[in-house]
């Protein structure tokens, strides 16, 4: 059991239940299909690149949409992806130890 809050509030009650029950819990970091343009969803990939590269991971969420299916696969397969390594959210929730 764990909790994935998709708020990206830094305060989301999610977080707070998973972290005061003692549930292991995470928080995302992007949604990429928030804004539906390609320009959005090319920068939500790229603040998630950032951010992963600097924290060692990112929690980037997207809906079933084509246009996030198509932007991720095409991002899958860009030289850019090579430096990252898709996970299951269970490698990156944290646990309370």
């Amino acid at each position: 059991f764990a909790i994935v809050d998709g708020t990206n509030s830094r305060q989301g009650f999610a977080t707070d239940i998973g972290y005061r029950n003692d549930y292991p819990y995470g928080m995302v970091n992007y949604w990429l299909d928030r804004d539906l343009t390609p320009n959005k969803i090319n920068q939500s990939l790229r603040n998630a690149m950032e951010l992963s590269e600097a924290k060692g991971s990112a929690i980037l969420m997207l809906r079933s949409y084509p246009a996030s299916i198509k932007a991720l696969q095409k991002f899958l397969n860009s030289a850019a992806a090579k430096k990252f390594q898709i996970a299951p959210l269970s490698a990156v929730i944290k646990n309370n130890e």
